[in-house]
């Protein structure tokens, strides 16, 4: 078991952050992404472009007494589904799991991405919103984002990330709303993070991607993609 646990840290476990990401300018309600976090969920939408696929984003856990700031940095993303729509027991199991398995080593569920079966959808559908809100509700950051991938705007050659966002800011009564994030507000970690993106959908690198749903048809398969975070990190 302690093997386990090991290896289950090492897998999930980012490098520090790098100076790239603190340095720059923090804007208010800005959502950055490090290379694994956009490199997965590119793929994920790639794999299945006759589906709707969605998944949740992680970020660190703040420390006790850690002031939250207005920047939401995603570290990871692990994908859930391609084939199951609509609030589901599944996702209840999923969400355990993730939560267990990821607050272990001081990581947490920051958000939510999906993306459309139909080529020019970019909204937000009922399924998508209803979890996006539910993350909200048990976040420990005090905010939520709600990434939604534009479809056309996923090439073999990235220069641009392709993203729409909304967050949700908390405040100190319990509530708090949705609000949409610029274009130029959503960042990634720098221009690596699309060489290394367009690199993985040149080779088809997608096909080593699994998530929650290829977990559930055969419980062997590992939806924390183990292999394909060793690739990212070392290509980043």
């Amino acid at each position: 078991m302690a093997t386990e646990v090991a290896s289950n840290s090492e897998i999930l476990s980012s490098p520090e952050q790098p100076s790239r990401i603190n340095s720059l300018s923090s804007n208010d309600d800005c959502i950055e992404l490090m290379t694994r976090a956009y490199a997965k969920v590119i793929l994920h939408a790639a794999k299945y472009p006759h589906a709707s696929v969605n998944g949740v984003l992680l970020a660190k856990l703040p420390s006790k007494g850690e002031k939250i700031g207005s920047k939401l940095v995603l570290i990871d993303a692990i994908p859930l589904f391609h084939q199951t729509e609509g609030l589901s027991p599944m996702l209840e199991v999923a969400l355990t799991q993730i939560e267990s398995r990821t607050a272990s080593i001081g990581y947490g569920i920051a958000g939510f991405y999906h993306a459309s079966r139909h080529f020019r959808d970019t909204s937000v559908d009922i399924f998508s919103q209803r979890i996006a809100d539910r993350i909200a509700d048990l976040s420990p950051f005090g905010r939520t984002a709600l990434l939604t991938v534009d479809n056309r705007k996923i090439s073999l050659n990235l220069q641009n990330h392709s993203l729409l966002g909304q967050m949700f800011i908390g405040n100190s009564e319990g509530t708090g709303r949705w609000r949409t994030i610029a274009k130029d507000h959503i960042r990634v970690e720098d221009d690596m993070t699309f060489a290394v993106t367009s690199q993985l959908l040149q080779t088809r690198g997608y096909k080593d991607l699994s998530d929650f749903d290829n977990h559930l048809d055969d419980v062997s398969i590992d939806y924390l993609n183990v292999s394909l975070n060793i690739e990212i990190d070392k290509a980043s």
